[in-house]
Parts: structure tokens; sequence; C-alpha cells
């Protein structure tokens, strides 16, 4: 590529030949060029400015399209696993590929705002100084969880064992506080601060938060759906209860959506919450009327919260506008 450009200190212009590498740095025969990421390139040549031809900038691209960005590298990162692991018969375990919203979130952060959006996704991820009525809404799948086990224990059924509560299916028998911890991190950490810690607040600046949660369900749906031909993952799902099952998606992105904007934007409410829903629902012992007492609970609570949104929003006056 041929760049003509003008040296304000020798009052002429310099033809310069600009060569495209791999890595995505521009060389100039002769001529030492410094700096990647910036609009120009300047070269270790007095008074020459060359500008980037064709090089589009990443941050640029991202805080174009920041849910673009978000949902291109999760499924990225997260079918780049699963994918492979389902052809490959979908022995291994698939809670690996569940940490791709979080790998995500952390990458369209640096690129966009770089150490500082950093550290703003790890300051919320550690957010505790919230009111304590916030822990007590996080706790809700686990309340209802036991609700529901003890309903089957009214009926006459058994408890299950704690060892039982702890048994999930991909991970490790460490015990339930060892399978809790994991899914704190890989379930809770691995999705909210992505869906949650990203998209959410991205959705929400242009949309009402049943929208919000409507377009975040889908891709939500989707991007789980390697995870089908996954032992670990859902395999063997019932083809009949895929409605109810992306019904309440939807739902727990409306709780999960209203929790986090509630409690002052901490992803470790959310993910507590998310990791409490995992262990009331998702486990052997759970299976059956546990796990459907605990969707039923969260689906109703959603209600609840766009009922609260509309009547809301109903109330509201224009500007300008005397009631």
């Amino acid at each position: 590529m041929i760049v003509v450009a003008p040296d304000p200190v020798h009052g002429k212009s310099v033809t310069l030949i600009k060569a495209q590498t791999n890595s995505g740095v521009t060389r100039v025969p002769r001529l030492r060029a410094v700096g990647l990421w910036a609009g120009i390139t300047r070269v270790a040549h007095p008074g020459v400015v060359v500008t980037k031809v064709g090089v589009p900038r990443l941050a640029a691209v991202v805080r174009r399209h920041p849910v673009g960005a978000f949902l291109f590298f999760t499924f990225a990162y997260s079918w780049g696993y699963w994918i492979p692991v389902a052809l490959a018969g979908g022995r291994l375990s698939h809670f690996p590929g569940l940490i791709g919203p979080m790998l995500a979130a952390f990458t369209v952060a640096a690129a966009s705002d770089g150490v500082a959006g950093t550290r703003d996704l790890l300051a919320r991820m550690v957010r505790w100084r919230v009111p304590a009525r916030w822990y007590l809404a996080a706790a809700v799948p686990g309340v209802a969880g036991l609700l529901g086990l003890g309903a089957l224990w009214v009926t006459g059924r058994g408890l299950p064992s704690v060892a039982e509560l702890g048994t999930m299916a991909g991970l490790p028998s460490v015990g339930w506080l060892g399978v809790f911890a994991l899914v704190f991190v890989v379930n809770g950490y691995g999705e909210e601060v992505g869906w949650r810690g990203h998209a959410w607040p991205q959705l929400r600046a242009r949309h009402s938060m049943a929208g919000a949660a409507l377009i975040l369900a889908v891709f939500w749906a989707i991007w789980h759906v390697p995870t089908f031909w996954i032992d670990s993952g859902l395999r063997g799902f019932d083809p009949l209860l895929i409605p109810g099952w992306i019904i309440g998606l939807a739902a727990g992105a409306v709780v999960l959506g209203w929790l986090y904007e509630r409690a002052c934007s901490s992803l470790l409410i959310v993910a507590l919450f998310h990791a409490l829903l995992n262990m009331a629902s998702a486990t052997p012992a759970t299976e059956g009327f546990p796990a459907i007492f605990v969707t039923f609970v969260v689906i109703a609570w959603a209600i609840r919260i766009l009922h609260g949104e509309a009547a809301r929003d109903s109330t509201k006056v224009e500007p300008g506008i005397r009631a």
C-alpha cells in the first residue's frame, strides 16, 4: 500500500510503503512504526505521520456494538468447547464452557475501556456491601428447594442425604459445600458476569425490563443448545418440557435482572442466586417436584416484578404535564 504523508519539518511529502502483517502492526521499510491500537501510526522519522488504512480499531467496533461483540465472544468461547465435546460423544463435563460469558465480558471490557473496564467488572463481582434484604432475596431459590423437599417428606417420601443433594453431573464429588463453591464460581460468576454484568445494562438502556429479559432469554436459550448433546448438560431432557424450560429462562432473566438492579449492581448477589437456583433444581436429589416447585416460584416472582413495573410505568407523568 502506498501512502503519501506530509513532512511538516522538512516541508515536503514523503512516500511510504506500508505492509500489513498478521499481528496488525504496520511496518514501513527503513522506518520503524510504533503504536498498535492508536488511530494513527507514528513513524520514527521526523514529522512523518502515517494514518492506518483499512485496519478497524477493536475498541471502536466494541463500543459501536457492545451487545453484538459480547454475544460473539460468548458463543465463540462456550461453543468452541461444547461443540467439539458434543461431536466427540458428549462424555466430558460441560462446566468449562459455562465460563464463556464471563470471559466474553472481560474481553469486551478490556477492549473498550482497558484497565478501567476490567476493574469495574471485578469491583461488581465483590460488591458485598448491599442491604441484607438482597442476600435474603438471593436465598429464595434455596428456600424454595427446601420447601419442595419438605412437601415430598409430608407425602411420605424420604428426604435425600446431604451427599445426594451435593451431587451434580459434571462435577467431582467433593461434598455439598465443595460442589456449591464450584457451582457458585462456574455457574454463578461464569454466567452472571456476562449476562447480567455486561449484556443486561446495555439492553436496559434501550428496552423495558420485559423487553430486555425477552431478548436476553432468546440468546441465553440458544447459547445452551450444544449442551443437549452432552451427558452432564441437557442430554436426555424431555423435548415436551423444552417450552417450560424456555419460559423458566425468561422468568429467570427478569428476576436476575431486577435483582441486579436493586442490589446496587452486585454481581455477587446474582451469582449467589444463580448458584442456589441450580443447587435447588439441577441435582439428582432435586429432580421432579422440587425442581418444578422452584421454577414455579421464579415464574411467579417474575410475573409479580413485571406487574409492578407496568403499574409504575402507568403512573408516570410526562414532563411538563400535570396530572
